[in-house]
């Protein structure tokens, strides 16, 4: 199943889809691996994410399966692990300008609000898609300012609550032309609606010395979004093509985006290169896990090797390490919190800020499932070095979509908390 589509569903199994064995289905459910039903239409270089209600929806994938044979919408069942053609939401729509097999590769999707998915790129035209419509069926979101077609660019939620995506880099084709420096905050509220665009990296102002966007052009390069809401960015390319590691082309410096000063700020050189099919996931410990790259079994690029990243707001200003808070305890009487409802756990004296993380699943430079959801929380005295804090969950599943999440706290000084892994699962009705 090489180049699938991955997506966490409701209850936290990773769901594989399509890829080289195009119509296959696997469901990982953290003991073992069980078939599925194989998918309608057979795609690979797709992408999938998981919806509000718990269903999951996949597009596109001409790499796989054949380009001439249809790559429509279609819907995962995962109660009855049953498949679903929607006629009506057609590969078109995702589509760069580019060759049918890449075309409709690695759509940037977000399940949102009633079952919606919102098509924010790589084509710089967007879309909303209802999945709830007999067929289904789509409504025009607008467009990019005058952003080029994105391909293998990246795509964060790092702002559920206020429906803030950020969107940097990518290519106009699959490979062959240059990466771009282009950045831009999407932000949705209700599906159907026109998406707002601004510049991206600003830094609080316009010129020509001063256009915005990241630091390096990119592509094929990863991101994450951390627990304090700034984005993580490493590896990719200026020239995108798969494998290249020619030196004058490689980006070893990563940067991250701080929202509240919409600025990217490059940091502390990598030694590994990380380009095509290399991957960053955010672990319980609030670092990231930065590694792979390559394509075969013998092809001398390949990297089979990872690196922690310590993100800044682990050390004092001086570079010294900080000490972090203590670990945030959890307090509710069920393993689950829906939506709506109240998160009740226990916290460092310090505690100032907290946030839901989803977990992430990662392939191609998409990550579906990653989105950080800011909470709003209230504490209590002090019992034992620890404060008895309430937050209420956002009561809307499209914000807060089914499966798991991880609760981080952040102290006065900004140094994160690490955490322990857990199975908490914050589920909608």
């Amino acid at each position: 199943m090489f180049c699938p589509g991955i997506s966490m569903d409701f209850d936290g199994r990773i769901v594989v889809f399509g890829g080289a064995d195009s119509d296959k289905t696997r469901i990982f459910d953290g003991t073992g691996w069980q078939r599925g039903e194989s998918m309608v239409l057979h795609r690979g270089y797709h992408s999938t994410t998981t919806l509000s209600d718990g269903r999951i929806f996949a597009i596109g994938g001409s790499w796989s399966g054949g380009p001439n044979n249809p790559k429509d919408g279609e819907l995962y069942n995962p109660w009855k692990r049953t498949w679903k053609r929607l006629y009506n939401i057609h590969r078109e729509l995702i589509e760069t300008d580019d060759r049918p097999l890449r075309a409709d590769n690695h759509a940037w999707l977000f399940g949102w609000k009633n079952g919606s998915v919102f098509h924010v790129g790589p084509s710089f035209e967007m879309h909303w898609l209802n999945t709830r419509t007999r067929g289904g069926s789509h409504v025009p979101a607008g467009y990019r300012l005058d952003d080029q077609h994105s391909m293998s660019g990246n795509n964060v939620m790092f702002d559920a609550v206020h429906g803030k995506i950020l969107t940097f880099g990518g290519q106009e084709r699959y490979d062959g032309s240059f990466g771009t420096r282009n950045a831009h905050i999407i932000t949705i509220d209700e599906p159907y609606k026109k998406a707002k665009v601004v510049l991206a990296g600003l830094n609080g102002s316009k010129s020509e010395n001063h256009p915005g966007g990241m630091f390096y052009q990119r592509v094929f390069h990863t991101s994450v979004v951390l627990p304090d809401g700034s984005v993580f960015i490493a590896g990719g390319e200026i020239w995108g093509q798969p494998l290249n590691e020619a030196d004058r082309d490689i980006q070893l410096t990563p940067e991250i985006y701080y929202p509240d000063r919409d600025i990217f700020v490059p940091l502390q050189k990598n030694n590994v290169v990380r380009v095509y099919h290399s991957l960053s996931i955010l672990l319980p410990d609030a670092t990231v896990l930065n590694g792979g790259g390559g394509l075969c079994g013998n092809c001398t690029v390949n990297h089979y090797d990872a690196e922690i990243f310590r993100p800044p707001y682990l050390y004092n200003k001086n570079g010294t390490e900080a000490i972090r808070p203590k670990t945030p305890i959890v307090k509710n009487k069920s393993s689950k919190v829906t939506v709506g409802k109240t998160l009740r756990f226990f916290a460092d004296a310090d505690i100032k800020n907290s946030s839901l993380v989803r977990l992430g699943t990662v392939s191609h430079t998409v990550n579906t499932d990653q989105r950080r959801v800011p909470l709003e929380h209230t504490c209590e005295d002090d019992q034992d070095g620890y404060r008895y804090c309430t937050a209420q969950i956002y009561p809307d599943p499209g914000v807060v979509l089914p499966g798991y999440y991880m609760l981080f706290v952040m102290n006065s000084a900004g140094v994160l908390a690490r955490l322990r892994p857990s199975k908490s699962n914050w589920t909608s009705p």
